[in-house]
């Protein structure tokens, strides 16, 4: 996983979700693979990150992508793929 990726996950991921605000975010995004599930249960916030990983990313994605692929190890190499087929 690249640098570009790791920066735009920690950024939407702090803009949606405001992790670094609340403890249970913060101590959630510790673990090496969190389930991106587990920060949210709304599908708007899931398409608001979306949106905002695809223009860090230049990077079309669906809701479905990040739903099949939930963990951030998973999301994360399904990015660098997708970034690697381009």
């Amino acid at each position: 996983m690249t640098d570009d990726i790791k920066n735009a996950l920690a950024r939407a991921f702090d803009e949606v979700f405001n992790v670094r605000a609340s403890i249970r975010g913060a101590d959630l995004i510790k673990q090496a693979d969190f389930s991106i599930r587990d920060l949210h249960d709304s599908s708007i916030k899931y398409v608001e990150f979306c949106m905002h990983v695809e223009e860090s990313l230049d990077v079309e994605i669906e809701l479905s992508d990040l739903l099949d692929n939930p963990t951030y190890l998973g999301f994360s190499a399904w990015l660098q793929q997708q970034i690697d087929n381009r």
